[in-house]
């Protein structure tokens, strides 16, 4: 039973079904203070909402301190990804005049015909992209702004309690399982 009880309440709050059943083989030859100790240690299951729901508020009041920032940040995003639509934008003119010079070029300067062409593939390259990247931006910006969307709703929201009493409520449930784990110690002299 010991080494069930010195498990994580977190695990024992799931199952206590290993201590219930060890519990029941050895009842009979516990004192009866002993007992009162260990039985409600068998029955940590009835305390999981409980202990859940305050690891779930403690968490949640984490997450609402870290909000602050990873709204700013993502904030930061959405303008960088503005700018980068923003250059967007302008790119297709800027490469369109980019070919048009090059083309006359070409057929003023015969013998250099081989590096202007390689340098025309690289600008045509360079406008199919924008398409493409164009609409995978737009995409990025609308999946930033559901995101601080949920962000400034979960820093809304409101967590019942204070960090406090789930602090004490988890406290309290372990306090059970190591009474129990102390006193069967205590008994066998370990």
């Amino acid at each position: 039973m010991i080494d069930h009880l010195e498990l994580d309440t977190s695990t024992l709050i799931q199952d206590a079904g290993s201590i219930r059943e060890i519990f029941n083989q050895i009842k009979d030859d516990l004192a009866s203070c002993l007992k009162e100790i260990i039985q409600p240690a068998t029955f940590l299951e009835g305390n999981d909402p409980k202990f859940f729901n305050a690891q779930s508020r403690l968490a949640a009041r984490e997450a609402q301190k870290n909000s602050a920032a990873v709204e700013g940040q993502c904030i930061q995003e959405i303008l960088l990804v503005k700018k980068t639509i923003d250059l967007l934008k302008e790119s297709p003119a800027e490469i369109n005049k980019d070919l048009a010079a090059l083309n006359e070029e070409r057929t003023q300067l015969l013998s250099q015909l081989k590096t202007v062409e390689d340098v025309i593939k690289q600008k045509e390259e360079a406008l199919s992209q924008i398409p493409a990247s164009f609409a995978d931006q737009k995409k990025n910006i609308a999946t930033l702004k559901a995101r601080l969307d949920r962000i400034k709703q979960d820093k809304k929201a409101k967590i019942l309690g204070s960090a406090k009493e789930d602090q004490q409520q988890i406290a309290e449930v372990d306090s059970i399982r190591l009474l129990a784990l102390n006193s069967i110690k205590s008994a066998l002299n370990m």
